[in-house]
């Protein structure tokens, strides 16, 4: 048998009437530049049938006032009771939600129209199952949402343990903002202390590892990298986050798989030297910022239909 069950749901298999029980949360704590876009992909989205809540972490820099903006739309607005860390916040939320699934989109990211749509019907395809995550590939935005990269997955999973896990322990291929989590199952993830930041990926690699996952082959999110995004405005704390991520998978989740440990060395080296270093290699970074720079002058003009309107 394998070791996960996956099931990728192409757009033509999906039934025509709704399935799963949905809160989608935007968990905000200062985004008030992208927050208004982010609020607005929500409320346009063409399934209504679900439970649209905001979280503001105690923003200080008028988020509040976009938020109540948009009040007639929002079926909760909620806060914990004191400023906590990401992780923190994340987990008072799950407290709240009381739907099957949950959706925790970013304040800086914005939804496809369609987001609740599929994966309202990919969960409807499984029946009687409970899958732990459904989750899809997305688009790469800039700071004023021209696209310059499309998020692939890789061609084919077997089903089997490596071939998910090895294709995210190369290059993590999830995000937090286009992943439905299974609220009951995502209670019962024991989350250590030195995971940091990094949880997105923690959850995606642990509950990947031991429950059916559903992979919508369609981009359904805008993933929005700015200045301010956080391996962007600190690299080497960002870096050594996912460096203690490692780590720990390294120690507690792979410890017969030689395949998978070899990588996970790999990354840890990495991360090492950036650490080491203080910042990341000026020689790879100078690539990069050309790489990004050519692609983004390819899409410049290339405004996704959603933006169109």
């Amino acid at each position: 048998m394998p070791y996960i069950t996956m099931q990728n749901i192409s757009l033509k298999d999906l039934e025509d009437d709704g399935g799963g029980d949905i809160s989608l949360v935007i968990p905000n704590r200062n985004n008030v530049k992208y927050l208004e876009a982010c609020l607005h992909s929500v409320a346009r989205q063409t399934d209504k049938d679900f439970v649209f809540i905001v979280s503001d972490n105690h923003s200080t820099d008028g988020s509040i006032e976009i938020i109540s903006s948009y009040k007639e739309h929002i079926d909760k607005i909620i806060s914990p009771p004191s400023p906590v860390g990401y992780k923190e916040h994340l987990m008072w939320i799950l407290g709240q939600v009381q739907t099957k699934y949950v959706i925790f989109l970013a304040g800086d990211d914005i939804a496809h129209d369609e987001l609740i749509h599929f994966y309202r019907k990919s969960l409807k395809k499984t029946g009687q199952s409970s899958p732990a995550f459904v989750c899809s590939p997305f688009y790469y935005i800039d700071e004023h949402s021209n696209i310059y990269n499309r998020l692939r997955w890789p061609r084919q999973f077997s089903g089997s343990r490596n071939d998910m896990l090895s294709a995210f322990l190369k290059g993590p291929i999830c995000n937090i903002s286009s992943v439905a989590w299974n609220v009951k199952k995502l209670k019962r993830i024991d989350i250590p202390e030195e995971i940091g930041n990094s949880i997105d990926w923690y959850l995606y690699v642990m509950l990947s590892n031991k429950n059916d996952v559903l992979l919508v082959n369609k981009k359904l999110l805008f993933y929005r990298v700015h200045r301010e995004s956080t391996g962007n405005s600190n690299v080497v704390a960002h870096t050594d986050n996912c460096r203690r991520l490692f780590l720990h998978l390294k120690d507690n989740c792979f410890n017969n798989d030689a395949v998978s440990l070899r990588q996970i060395d790999v990354n840890i080296n990495a991360f090492n030297q950036v650490i080491a270093g203080g910042r990341a290699n000026p020689i790879k970074q100078l690539v990069k910022k050309i790489i990004n720079f050519v692609t983004a002058s390819i899409f410049r003009f290339h405004r996704h239909p959603q933006f169109k309107r």
